[in-house]
């Protein structure tokens, strides 16, 4: 007997029809759980895995495919692993013209993406599962989708488009109570009003996710929080707290293996260090993090980290290294359509010629700066932004407003019941006396 197929065998010797319902109820089982409990969540899918191929069961294989690579491509940031086994789901999902699993292995792809920088592409996948799941009447699928679109839109600087999409899949997600999507659309809404130096309020949802992931043991979700919180009180000048923050997200990250967000959590950790003025450890943390994210392919991060390294080397006097740190971060930004890198690099850039005496070269960058950030915080952006705290508002006035009047009805219910039980033992009194 084939050593590869022994295991299915004898750990399920069913066949046909019955088969294939363990094989549903493994991948179900599997799929929910895939980032919350990533471990049970790979044992079932792997062995989903193992069946289906020895079946020849072209859907059960799929998706047990979509779980494991996306906890290829979200807990270890192996994009090349994860795009082959999303890519090998979706060919079987087209040769059976099944739409089960289907928008969600698109998301995947979409995902990745982003994440190497192809933002067209990214988001025609996420629109393409948003379709689907609209079709279906998927719910969660559908705040899914909004995420992924909402953040493509962050990544691109259109912080009014992210917020509505982000509002409209915390909406979604409310309705249908579902706490660990509600936790990952909090912390995202809480990234948009840190671009706006809105702290307070950052602190407000990051607390309420972090509380949520907590709960849940999502260690990833609780990872990211920590890190969002201590960059919040670097820039509120706290900076001895902002470092505990994150380097307890750092370390987090690094024993879970997710090494694209520490990546980015080492960047701003160099970042709360330059703030300090402690350049020297500032620089060190920047070349960790472009480094880290070079290796893994992971170009989302590192325009950002090309220019923060950049302008820094330029003040340290290291005019040559920081100019080719900062023309090849404004290049990747704008292969990347990032434009808030791009008005970033022409800042650094403009800054950066102005301190070597070239008032030319500072000039046109300052206009092209100008000419990019009016695109990113323009009126058109800032109203939305605005209409969508305005919702925003509204709904958690309607909450509230909804929790109270379920307290006051509770209380009215409490208060008729204590006095029909005083009206009872008032009349037993009343009875005893006259016996």
């Amino acid at each position: 007997m084939d050593d590869a197929l022994s295991l299915p065998a004898i750990r399920n010797p069913s066949s046909g029809a019955d088969l294939r319902a363990r094989i549903d109820a493994l991948n179900d089982e599997a799929w929910p759980i895939r980032f919350t409990d990533h471990g049970q969540a790979e044992m079932l899918a792997r062995e989903a895995l193992a069946l289906a191929e020895a079946e020849g069961y072209g859907l059960g294989t799929a998706l047990a495919l979509r779980t494991l690579g996306a906890q290829r491509y979200y807990l270890r940031s192996d994009y090349d692993g994860a795009l082959e086994m999303l890519q090998r789901a979706l060919a079987l999902l087209d040769e059976s013209q099944e739409m089960r699993g289907r928008a969600d292995v698109l998301n995947g792809i979409g995902y990745i993406q982003v994440r190497r920088g192809d933002h067209a592409e990214g988001v025609r996948l996420h629109l393409k599962a948003l379709e689907i799941q609209k079709t279906t009447g998927d719910l969660s699928g559908q705040a899914s989708s909004l995420t992924h679109l909402g953040n493509a839109a962050f990544m691109t600087g259109d912080y009014g488009l992210a917020l509505e999409y982000h509002e409209a899949s915390l909406m979604l997600r409310e309705q249908a109570d579902e706490q660990a999507g509600m936790a990952y659309s909090l912390a995202n809404i809480g990234t948009i009003h840190y671009q706006q130096g809105d702290y307070a309020r950052v602190l407000e949802y990051m607390s309420r996710a972090l509380s949520i992931h907590s709960v849940s043991g999502d260690a990833q979700g609780v990872s990211v929080c920590l890190m969002n919180m201590g960059n919040t009180y670097a820039r509120m000048g706290q900076y001895d707290r902002a470092l505990d923050y994150l380097h307890q997200a750092s370390e987090g990250l690094l024993s879970r293996g997710d090494h694209a967000d520490r990546a980015l959590s080492l960047h701003v950790i160099g970042e709360v260090h330059e703030q300090r003025g402690d350049a020297l450890t500032a620089l060190s943390y920047y070349r960790q993090s472009l480094d880290l994210s070079q290796r893994l392919g992971v170009r989302v991060y590192e325009p950002e980290t090309m220019i923060r390294l950049g302008a820094l080397l330029v003040r340290q006097g290291e005019a040559r290294a920081g100019l080719r740190h900062l023309h090849e971060g404004l290049r990747v930004a704008e292969a990347q359509e990032a434009r808030a890198s791009v008005y970033e690099a022409h800042e650094a850039l403009a800054d950066a010629y102005e301190a070597l005496g070239d008032t030319a070269r500072a000039l046109e960058h300052h206009r092209a700066f100008y000419a990019v950030w009016r695109e990113v915080f323009g009126t058109e952006t800032n109203l939305r932004i605005q209409n969508a705290r305005i919702r925003e508002e509204v709904r958690q006035t309607e909450r509230e407003a909804g929790i109270l009047r379920e307290k006051n009805e509770a209380l009215t219910r409490a208060d008729e019941e204590k006095a029909s039980l005083l009206e009872q033992l008032r009349i037993q009194a009343a009875e005893l006396e006259r016996q």
